[in-house]
């Protein structure tokens, strides 16, 4: 099948382009890797019994080997004729094993042991292999500019309006913080991801057949793949695991799609101070060829758009009636499909970022504007610490005949008495924060220091 005969936007338009991420990220999360990860189970499970004594060392190898020797369209074509993918993939390994063997194939196990602890397996394995790494390589590169701009100045910004010079590596620490803190999420998520074998009601009555201790066989069992069991379950593990791992990605997400924004607005002509790197054949209309649109910003915006609602839909997820109803069936499928489009987003802000254009005159260019207010905070903060009856209303007036005058308001306020008389009361310190080059000094420092510290927490060094 053609990938552009296919419905969803992600797998034509916006997923993994280049054969080797996409072949990745598809070990992972595609439909054959559902498939696939439920017959690791399957086969990982019989091998466990094997060890424990519940099936012979012959039949464990030969189901193994039936299990892991499934294409999963046979599953898929197996399920739409008996409607049930656990059990067609039990027949279709029934039909490859010897007679003495067959009963071993599905003997201690319900559907949804099997569904569930493949689901969370394969979340679990790909947060490890390539969710994890592909954050902590967007770190690197997050913290490698904003160290190499700590001393870049740039005009800061609230409400969109100029307040205060900052630099350009200040601006992007806060993305180094807010990334690192939403992988640590992520990873603690990921690790604390849990399956289950405690049968139809999770009351063990299936096991417990054949076991003293079905809890501890739940237990060594999921730990032979890497995984804890669920404190609780009934039919299904408790949602809030997985609904946990969806909502850090999420959380990041929305902090992917606010430095987006940020860099592209950025990137608007009144402002240039951030370009995207535009590749040589790349247009941006078919009429306007000199514009440099920040498409890729927009595009990690808008996919951030389409897929935060879905969070909706796994906190609706959460309620399955009584030991479990099928609800969720058909919603949960999607869980995939949001975590590809964030990885996909992921790598291409990476990409973006690691590449973008900085335009360091343009900043200087944009502080000279308002270079005025670049005293008026230290300067009200100044003059109240020096007891001045109303530091905001001088600070007002003095800008106001600064522009009537046609003067700066530092050559006024240091040529005034007013300011003199309390001046004298600052001290020598707190006179050197009036000076513009000091002001830089600050955010420089403290960049340094969240680089610093997320490098050291998240082992980057």
């Amino acid at each position: 099948m053609d990938i552009y005969d296919n419905v969803c936007p992600m797998d034509y338009r916006y997923g993994p382009r280049e054969p080797e991420y996409r072949k990745k990220i598809l070990k992972y999360l595609s439909g054959r890797a559902r498939i696939q990860y439920q017959l690791k189970v399957q086969a990982a499970l019989v091998r466990f019994m094997a060890k424990k004594g519940l099936c012979p060392e012959k039949c464990s190898r030969e189901i193994e080997k039936a299990f892991l020797g499934l294409e999963p369209a046979d599953v898929y074509r197996e399920e739409q004729r008996i409607h049930h993918d656990v059990k067609a993939a039990v027949n279709l390994a029934m039909a490859d094993v010897g007679l003495g063997c067959k009963r071993y194939v599905n003997m201690i196990a319900t559907s949804f042991d099997i569904i569930n602890t493949a689901e969370v397996l394969r979340y679990s394995e790909f947060a490890r292999d390539v969710l994890i790494p592909d954050l902590l390589e967007f770190e690197k590169t997050l913290i490698r500019i904003a160290r190499k701009e700590k001393n870049t100045p740039q005009m800061g910004r609230t409400h969109g309006r100029h307040i205060a010079p900052t630099t350009f590596g200040f601006t992007l620490s806060e993305y180094v913080s807010r990334i690192g803190n939403c992988t640590m999420m992520i990873m603690s998520a990921a690790n604390d991801l849990r399956g289950k074998l405690s049968g139809a009601l999770g009351d063990y009555k299936q096991l417990s057949m054949f076991i003293e201790n079905p809890e501890e066989f739940e237990r060594e069992f999921l730990g032979t793949i890497g995984l804890k069991p669920a404190t609780h379950s009934t039919q299904i593990t408790e949602p809030e695991y997985v609904l946990n791992l969806m909502h850090s990605v999420m959380a990041c997400y929305g902090v992917l799609a606010n430095l987006a924004d940020d860099m592209r607005k950025l990137s608007q002509s009144e402002i240039d101070e951030i370009n995207e790197n535009i590749a040589a054949e790349q247009v941006a209309g078919t009429s306007i060829p000199h514009k440099r649109n920040p498409v890729r910003f927009e595009n990690i915006k808008s996919l951030w758009k389409a897929f935060m609602p879905r969070m909706m839909t796994l906190y609706m997820d959460q309620i399955s009636e009584q030991q479990r109803d099928l609800t969720n069936s058909a919603s949960s499928r999607f869980t995939a499909e949001a975590l590809t489009a964030f990885i996909c987003s992921l790598n291409r802000m990476n990409r973006c970022m690691g590449a973008m254009v900085i335009n360091r005159d343009k900043m200087k260019r944009n502080m000279k504007m308002s270079q005025d207010l670049m005293l008026t905070q230290p300067l009200f903060v100044l003059l109240n610490a020096a007891n001045h009856p109303n530091p905001d209303e001088y600070v007002k007036r003095m800008l106001k005949n600064a522009r009537r005058q046609g003067k700066s308001l530092r050559e006024l306020v240091f040529g005034d008495r007013e300011f003199e008389q309390y001046s004298a009361k600052l001290t020598e310190r707190q006179r050197r924060m009036l000076d513009n080059s000091r002001l830089i000094g600050i955010p420089a420092k403290k960049t340094e220091s969240v680089c610093s510290y997320w490098e050291q927490v998240l082992h980057l060094d």
